[in-house]
C-alpha cells in the first residue's frame, strides 16, 4: 500500500511511505516524527522487512542512499563479529570479537595520508598488495622501504654466509702485494663495493657486515704472519748480537796473548 501526503506547507517535498499492514504502527510513528521535526524525505519499508531511506528498492535491512551521521559521542556497535566492506568485496574491515582481532583486507594498496584531510594523498605510509611497506615513499621496492632516517635500539639480520671460512686452511689469502696492486687499479679494497656502486644500488647492511668481517679476519692473518716474521727477525738479531759479543771477547783474548810490539830505531 502507498500513502501519499500533500498537506505540507508551501508545497514542500512529499513524503511517501510504502508498507504492508504489519508495519502500520511503525509507519504512523515515523509519520509523526517527520511531521513534528520538519524532515521531509522518502522512507520505504519493503517485504521481507528491508528499510530504504532515499531509495525505493532497499536491498538490505537498512539501505540508505545518502550520508549517515552520528551526533555527539554516539557510537556504532557490532553485537558480535561484523564487517564493513565495499559492494565489490575488494575492501573490508573485519571485526572478529571472539579472536580479539580487527582485520583489514584490501585488494589494492593500503595508503595512510597523515597530515592531510583534503586534496591529494600524502602517502606517508603505504602497504602494497605484494606485502611491501613504504615509509616516505609511495612505491616501496622492498619489504620495508624507508625514505628518510631510521633510529632503533637493535637490528638483527639473517646472514646466509659468514666469513669464518677465511680461517680455513684451504683459504688462499691474497698477498699484500696483490692487495696493493688491486687498490692502485680500482681505488677500493677487493670484495668491497665501490663508491659508485653504493650510490647507485645502496648498501646491503647484512652482506656488507660480512665483507667487513672478512677484511678484519684477513688483517688478523696478515698481522699474525708479520708477527711471526718479526719474531724470526728478532731471534736472528739476537743471534747476531750474541755472535758479535763472542767475537769481541775472542778479539780481546787474542790481544791479551799477543806481546806488545817494540819500536825499532
Amino acid at each position: 500500500m502507498r500513502w501519499p501526503f500533500s498537506t505540507f506547507p508551501n508545497n514542500q517535498k512529499q513524503t511517501k511511505i510504502k508498507f504492508n499492514n504489519m508495519f502500520k504502527p511503525a509507519v504512523i510513528t515515523l509519520i509523526a516524527v517527520f511531521l513534528t521535526t520538519g524532515i521531509f524525505a522518502q522512507i520505504y519499508v519493503k517485504n521481507p522487512g528491508n528499510v530504504g531511506v532515499g531509495i525505493n528498492l532497499p536491498a538490505d535491512k537498512l539501505h540508505v542512499n545518502g550520508n549517515l551521521r552520528l551526533s555527539g559521542d554516539k557510537e556504532f556497535f557490532f553485537e558480535d563479529n561484523g564487517q564493513i566492506r565495499s559492494l565489490d568485496d575488494n575492501h573490508r574491515i573485519l571485526f572478529r570479537r571472539a579472536e580479539n582481532k580487527m582485520e583489514l583486507r584490501e585488494y589494492g594498496n593500503i595508503i595512510l595520508s597523515s597530515g592531510s584531510t583534503t586534496g591529494t594523498e600524502t602517502a606517508t605510509m603505504v602497504l602494497t598488495n605484494g606485502g611491501n611497506v613504504g615509509v616516505g615513499t609511495a612505491s616501496p621496492a622492498y619489504k620495508l622501504h624507508v625514505q628518510g632516517d631510521v633510529k632503533g635500539n637493535n637490528f638483527v639480520a639473517n646472514a646466509y654466509q659468514y666469513a669464518d671460512y677465511v680461517f680455513d686452511s684451504a683459504y688462499q689469502l691474497p698477498s699484500l702485494q696483490e692487495v696493493k696492486n688491486f687498490i692502485q687499479k680500482n681505488h677500493h679494497l677487493p670484495d668491497v663495493p665501490s663508491e659508485k656502486e653504493v650510490k647507485k644500488d645502496g648498501l646491503n647492511l647484512a652482506s656488507h657486515q660480512v665483507i667487513l668481517l672478512k677484511k678484519i679476519e684477513e688483517l688478523t692473518l696478515y698481522t699474525i704472519d708479520q708477527n711471526e716474521r718479526l719474531k724470526l727477525l728478532e731471534e736472528k738479531m739476537n743471534q747476531v748480537l750474541n755472535d758479535n759479543i763472542k767475537l769481541k771477547r775472542e778479539v780481546e783474548s787474542l790481544k791479551a796473548l799477543t806481546p806488545p810490539s817494540r819500536n825499532i830505531k
